[in-house]
């Protein structure tokens, strides 16, 4: 229920900004036309019964597709950095140990 309070909100924002677009300058529209995106992307997420992070966080289930989708090349850049760096701490001989001393 509160979804749709939120999107109903959402939808009376827009009108609002829409009002002012009408009487302002043209900078206006540009915030029209990414509520209204925003509007229609949640209504359907909203109606969509395929996936349910879609349809329980209407918005952010995209953001989180998104980043799932560039999670190889993040975990290759800091994986990989800290898995080095943990092997030179590993192999590298420390001065004070007697398991290191022949």
């Amino acid at each position: 229920m509160l979804r749709f309070f939120l999107v109903g909100f959402l939808a009376l924002v827009l009108l609002v900004v829409a009002v002012a677009a009408a009487v302002g300058e043209w900078g206006w529209w540009v915030l029209v036309a990414l509520l209204a995106g925003v509007l229609g992307v949640g209504v359907h997420d909203l109606l969509q019964r395929r996936h349910s992070v879609l349809r329980n966080y209407p918005v952010l289930g995209h953001m989180r597709y998104l980043l799932e989708s560039i999670r190889p090349e993040i975990q290759q850049y800091f994986v990989e950095r800290n898995l080095v760096a943990s092997m030179k701490m590993v192999y590298e001989p420390q001065p004070n140990d007697p398991a290191g001393v022949s």
